[in-house]
């Protein structure tokens, strides 16, 4: 691995142009992610005794406008619950397809299929949102009595807003 100014310059996640946040950042409102949870397809299931330590394993992430959370092409390494602001879901195939706000998530469609992402995610005004890392989801995914995604129906899971688009719309926007 190296180190010093020529590494520490090089960015391998350009598109995630986070806001760093201090060591003592705010833990997760586990009231707020308990609400997300219940209307999300992939942790609905989740036994009470889940919900704090996985709350916990979520970090807080700042954007400024107009700049891409996620790249459609790019490895999938988060999953992103957003906190305030609003995104942009685009393809370049379909242009925009969704605009996604508080309470919304996206990042799971390649991280469940160890794919690339699907699209771009791209802020329109500030946004802070609550990210977990690949390792972390895919613990997630793993515990509980949540079936694993051999065993799930086809098609991409679908977070809330997305089932009245159609069957090609969803996969191609799938990493909401």
């Amino acid at each position: 691995m190296n180190s010093g100014p020529a590494a520490a310059a090089a960015d391998p996640f350009p598109s995630q142009a986070a806001t760093p946040l201090s060591s003592d950042a705010p833990k997760p409102d586990e009231d707020f992610l308990k609400r997300v949870f219940a209307t999300n397809p992939l942790f609905k299931n989740l036994r009470a005794e889940e919900v704090r330590p996985l709350a916990d394993r979520f970090q807080l992430a700042s954007f400024a406008a107009g700049v891409p959370i996620i790249r459609e092409g790019e490895r999938a390494d988060r999953f992103y619950i957003l906190l305030s602001g609003r995104c942009t879901i685009s393809t370049r195939l379909e242009g925009t397809v969704q605009t996604v706000a508080r309470g919304d998530s996206f990042g799971e469609w390649g991280l469940l299929r160890n794919a690339p992402r699907a699209a771009t995610v791209l802020t329109e005004e500030p946004v802070s949102a609550w990210y977990l890392e690949a390792s972390a989801f895919h613990l997630a995914m793993r515990s509980s009595d949540r079936a694993p995604p051999a065993a799930r129906p086809p098609g991409p899971p679908l977070s809330r807003g997305a089932s009245a688009l159609s069957p090609l719309r969803r996969s191609i926007i799938a990493v909401r």
